[in-house]
């Protein structure tokens, strides 16, 4: 029970108490006094203190009822504010996720695209070196050091192209493919230079063209890497 309903049952028990006790006296000590007057007396006590009771009780009630609306509207102030804390925190912490990913995502492409062009560079440079030792058949020379050195290049090139696009490394292989085959006719016949020179009027053209659409496609490649 309430601490309030419990102290208004409580004072008007007590109040019922004394007041038979004070009209047990009077009867006692006034003989004109009957019992059924005594009677009457405590029904009509009983009747206004319990109409007391009802009325502090209805008061209590609807004290008690403000103060639990009071209680709610607490409760639901400071879940809201809790709520709007919650929602402030994630949101602060999903930004700051998306920055730290975005700066990582940065820094990780920073240090990407500095290595494809590494690997365009490095497979150009080996076809470049391939199809200019190459050319110095039409002098009738096999330059053997040149080509020495072009097979080095093409090795270390052929690490280095991991990061470029696949149809990329598709076109410099067969633009290598070309060139090497020239290499292993002309190897076969390096001593003889009126040969090289007709080898290189056979296969040179078309070699040529294949340098110069690889050079083009590697160059549109490397703008589109910007």
């Amino acid at each position: 029970m309430p601490k309030g309903l419990h102290s208004i049952v409580t004072t008007s028990g007590v109040a019922v108490i004394i007041i038979m006790i004070i009209a047990w006296i009077i009867l006692i000590n006034d003989n004109t006094m009957q019992t059924k007057d005594y009677i009457l007396l405590i029904q009509v006590t009983v009747v206004f203190l319990t109409a007391i009771a009802t009325a502090g009780i209805s008061i209590a009630v609807v004290n008690l009822q403000q103060a639990n609306s009071l209680k709610i509207e607490d409760y639901r102030q400071n879940v809201g504010m809790q709520q709007d804390k919650l929602r402030a925190d994630l949101t602060q912490s999903v930004q700051e996720s998306v920055n730290s990913s975005t700066e990582q995502l940065k820094a990780r492409l920073g240090q990407l695209v500095p290595k494809k062009y590494e690997s365009y560079h490095s497979m150009w440079k080996a076809a470049t070196e391939y199809f200019l030792a190459l050319k110095k058949l039409e002098l009738g020379e096999y330059p053997e050091s040149q080509l020495e050195e072009a097979e080095k290049t093409r090795n270390l090139a052929f690490g280095e192209s991991l990061l470029a696009m696949p149809e990329d490394v598709e076109k410099y292989y067969t633009f290598m493919q070309e060139v090497l085959f020239i290499k292993e006719k002309a190897e076969d016949i390096k001593r003889e230079s009126e040969r090289l020179k007709t080898l290189w009027q056979n296969e040179g053209p078309q070699c040529g063209q294949q340098y110069e659409d690889l050079r083009e496609h590697f160059y549109t490649r490397l703008l589109s890497l910007d």
